[in-house]
Formats: C-alpha cells, sequence, structure tokens
C-alpha cells in the first residue's frame, strides 16, 4: 500500500484549509497513494496552544458538509483519508481522525482515548 502524508499550511480560513485537503487527496490519488493521511486539526488554526480560545467556528459533525466533501473526494479519485478534526459527538468536543474510505462510508472515529466503531 503507498501512502501519502499530507503536509499544509493552515489557515484561518476553514473553507480553504478545505480546498487544500481535497487538492492534496486529488494529488495523493494521481501519484498512486492509497491512503492519505492530514495533519492535527487540518481544517482549522491548531488552537489548543491558545488558552481560552473560542473554537465555536471549528466544530464539526460527522455529517458536516466539509466531511462529506471529503468523502466525495475519496469516492471519485478511489482513495482513503485520515483526515484529523475537531468534532462534536453525543454534546462532547474532541480532536479525532476518521477514516474515510473510498465507498462514502466511516470506518472507524479515534479520539484519543479510544476507538469508536461506526
Amino acid at each position: 500500500m503507498k501512502i501519502a502524508l499530507a503536509q499544509m499550511e493552515i489557515s484561518e480560513n476553514t473553507n480553504k484549509n478545505l480546498e487544500k485537503t481535497l487538492h492534496l487527496i486529488e494529488v495523493a490519488a494521481k501519484n498512486g497513494a492509497q491512503l492519505i493521511c492530514f495533519p492535527e486539526l487540518q481544517l482549522s488554526p491548531f488552537f489548543p496552544q491558545y488558552e481560552g480560545a473560542d473554537t465555536s467556528d471549528y466544530i464539526l459533525s460527522i455529517n458536516n458538509e466539509k466531511v462529506k466533501k471529503i468523502q466525495e473526494k475519496c469516492k471519485e479519485f478511489n482513495i482513503i483519508a485520515v483526515p484529523n478534526i475537531y468534532l462534536k459527538e453525543n454534546e462532547k468536543h474532541f480532536d479525532a481522525s476518521i477514516l474515510i474510505d473510498n465507498v462514502l462510508t466511516h470506518k472507524a472515529i479515534k479520539d484519543k482515548k479510544n476507538l469508536k466503531h461506526l
């Protein structure tokens, strides 16, 4: 299996970060990768370094439009992606890596404590 590791300059603009993400998925697939892994909190600035930061603009649900666009790009280019987002699940927020396959399904969510199968 060929694995791509994405290196991104993260912007304050989450839409720009999403566009970079989608572009890198395409580039990785065109270069023969079957899996691409992304950096921590790739769609937002790395806010944990700022105590008391307002993170409300960065919280995403698993069914968020940004996550769906990543799913669609994975399907289009037949690649698996592991994006990392600030996820809201069961009224809790946490940094999570999501395994997204190339047929529009989430295989697992990995927070920093445990693995949850969907």
